[in-house]
């Protein structure tokens, strides 16, 4: 993965044709997601830093919306860093990310760091964001996660009925992703965030039902 980044980026330029540009970030998001798939950590900080000229290149003015959004080889990135616990590496590569596009996802993402880093205002501010944006895109686990991230932040700056407001709201966005049937939202990804829910609830056998309906899904797709 790493030789073939080193070689796009060395001959692309500002002529190069966003066909050209759009082929070469994808092949690397290709290679870095395997990379983040294995866990090789460090190879993909290599890879990613190889890229970077590439990415450079991509947020052209020229080339927007004609390749694809460099901020998603950062999210990536944050995502692998997240996983081994680099939250201070990670950081730095989201608010970098969401400054180029305010994804909901990378926003969500965000938003948790953010938290686990004890900065609750900025969680909390970021995590509003990707609600709204998520609502924008119509994806309703997404916003459903996003306020149920919210709920706990309200909980935990002792706000009981902010945070129940918000807990409810993250439940009936679930139930209505559940009953809707989106074919871009995995049946198996909303029963566990339907588990999650209740568990916050007290509801545990409503939350081991919802699980084992998680299960049955993953193994059926």
């Amino acid at each position: 993965v790493l030789v073939p980044t080193t070689v796009l980026a060395r001959n692309l330029s500002t002529t190069t044709s966003p066909e050209a540009l759009g082929w070469s970030l994808a092949l690397v998001l290709r290679g870095m997601m395997e990379l983040s798939q294995t866990n090789q950590t460090e190879a993909a900080r290599q890879s990613f830093v190889e890229a970077t000229p590439l990415l450079d290149l991509a947020a052209l003015p020229r080339y927007r919306g004609a390749v694809p959004e460099p901020a998603r080889v950062q999210a990536l990135l944050a995502a692998l860093e997240i996983r081994v616990g680099n939250l201070d590496r990670a950081l730095p590569l989201l608010e970098t990310a969401v400054e180029r596009a305010p994804a909901p996802d990378t926003l969500l993402r965000l938003a948790a760091v953010q938290r686990q880093k004890g900065d609750a205002k900025s969680a909390v501010s970021t995590a509003t964001r990707a609600v709204t944006l998520a609502g924008r895109a119509g994806n309703l686990l997404l916003e459903a996660q996003a306020e149920e991230l919210l709920f706990e932040l309200e909980r935990d700056a002792g706000q009981p009925v902010e945070a129940g407001a918000t807990l409810g709201r993250a439940l009936e966005k679930t139930l209505t992703a559940r009953t809707a049937g989106l074919s871009t939202v995995s049946e198996a990804a909303i029963e566990r965030h339907l588990a999650r829910l209740l568990e916050h609830y007290g509801d545990v056998l409503g939350a081991r039902r919802a699980f084992t309906r998680a299960l049955a899904a993953s193994r059926k797709s």
